[in-house]
């Protein structure tokens, strides 16, 4: 695996890391570990136009599940974070899974899990940056979920 300018993995498996989780319906959250604000701000309203959402996007009727993962390395230093989170959905959970065996220095997979509140598609943006290092050149993501009435 190599890592780009700004900090983020390139390869075949980097595409595989937006593994972008179909929606699952979850009831009785309490206790997930996250909070609905997670230190983030929120936009005002879904996209106003319909993009193209890619075979496979995330889509979840309200009150359903969402679940975007990236792959990440935060041996590095780098991590994930949402830019900003859409009045549409509330951040249920941010959680890290390292891979299988754990072995120093190798990777994971950051899991971002949203709530959809309001029917819409709806743009997330995720930064790839080390926060002692606000000087370097972060990688981004950026994925397309829907919320269905």
């Amino acid at each position: 695996m190599r890592r780009t300018e700004g900090g983020g993995m390139t390869g075949r498996r980097t595409m595989a890391a937006l593994a972008v989780l179909g929606a699952t319906t979850t009831l009785g959250l309490a206790g997930c570990g996250g909070s609905d604000d997670a230190g983030t701000t929120a936009a005002s309203a879904p996209v106003t136009t319909a993009p193209e959402l890619p075979p496979g996007a995330p889509s979840a009727p309200v009150g359903g599940i969402l679940t975007v993962q990236l792959e990440a390395n935060p041996t590095t230093g780098y991590e994930w974070k949402v830019d900003a989170v859409p009045a549409g959905l509330r951040l249920v959970s941010q959680t890290y899974r390292p891979d299988r065996p754990v072995r120093v220095g190798s990777g994971g997979t950051t899991s971002f899990r949203f709530r959809g509140v309001e029917p819409g598609v709806y743009r997330l943006a995720f930064t790839y940056r080390r926060p002692f290092a606000p000087d370097d050149a972060p990688s981004r993501q950026t994925v397309g979920v829907r919320v269905t009435p």
